[in-house]
């Protein structure tokens, strides 16, 4: 899987993921476990810790983190 994401562009990679975030949170659950590995596929996607966490509603859109990990490839998904 890994592979193949580095291979989207950047409409694709903002698509997968609003498409994690969906997955994550279709229980109305989040494990650790899911967070981890949406952590893993965003950093993949050229996204950051800070942004995953905004787009599951754990952070809110202003948060900051660190400059140097703060800017994403792609733009913001969150749905």
């Amino acid at each position: 899987i890994y592979k193949a994401v580095s291979s989207l562009d950047a409409d694709e990679r903002a698509q997968l993921a609003r498409t994690i975030i969906a997955t994550i949170q279709a229980d109305a659950k989040t494990a650790n476990e899911e967070i981890t590995f949406g952590r893993s596929l965003y950093r993949r996607l050229g996204l950051t810790d800070t942004q995953l966490q905004i787009d599951l509603g754990l952070l809110g859109p202003g948060a900051t983190a660190p400059a140097e990990i703060a800017k994403p490839v792609v733009p913001a998904v969150a749905p």
